[in-house]
């Protein structure tokens, strides 16, 4: 059965834990191991519903389908759960780790390219420039978990003018769109522009704590 712990506060006991049956049904929310309530199906389950935790705060649990996306929203009295996917963190680090990925899968590429003299790969313009591109890209990554948004936003920009170029070059080369690397490609973007306001959310979080220290 599919599980999903989540602590309270960053670095905390994971104390929420949501289990549910293939296809989001039957699900169950439990709080130190208690029950504290069920969402019998994945209908009630996208609408969303609120539970009271022992403290008084209330838990809400959502399931929001999007192009490509599926996330199970998990908030405490408004504010996402650490680890949850509608935390600011975890959407900017998977937008980090999607560039170090390009970036990995780039500099393989054109060393394979490069090494072994691949000719349709060199036919395609794959060698030192993708090197290049790998450690563009590399360093992007390496900004965008810093929470820089310029270098996220380059990042996809990059990426979205060296995918068109590459179907280009396909339907010139085929005749025919790969459509299985344009739906992996769309995915990686989506996932990326994700990350975009949740560099905002999370300057803005450290903004207000920051302001209740000198209150």
């Amino acid at each position: 059965m599919p599980s999903a712990k989540f602590s309270l506060e960053t670095g905390g006991p994971k104390r929420i834990e949501i289990t549910w049956r293939m296809g989001w049904k039957d699900i169950v929310v439990q709080f130190d191991g208690e029950e504290v309530g069920r969402i019998p199906s994945r209908t009630e389950l996208k609408q969303g519903r609120s539970f009271t935790l022992p403290d008084g705060s209330e838990l809400h649990v959502r399931l929001k389908e999007s192009f490509g996306n599926v996330e199970l929203q998990v908030s405490r009295d408004g504010r996402p759960l650490p680890g949850s996917a509608s935390d600011p963190a975890q959407r900017l680090k998977a937008a980090g780790y999607i560039i170090y990925f390009i970036a990995a899968l780039s500099g393989v590429v054109g060393a394979v390219a490069m090494i072994f003299q691949v000719e349709f790969l060199e036919a395609a313009g794959i060698g030192w420039t993708s090197l290049v591109g790998a450690a563009v890209y590399g360093l992007l990554g390496f900004f965008t978990l810093r929470k820089s948004k310029p270098a996220l936003m380059l990042a996809i920009a990059i990426f979205i003018l060296d995918g068109l170029a590459g179907l280009v070059m396909g339907i010139s080369a085929k005749g025919s769109p790969p459509i299985g690397m344009i739906f992996v490609r769309v995915f990686l973007v989506m996932a990326m522009i994700r990350g975009v306001p949740a560099i905002d959310e999370l300057k803005r979080g450290n903004d207000e704590d920051v302001k209740k220290v000198f209150d």
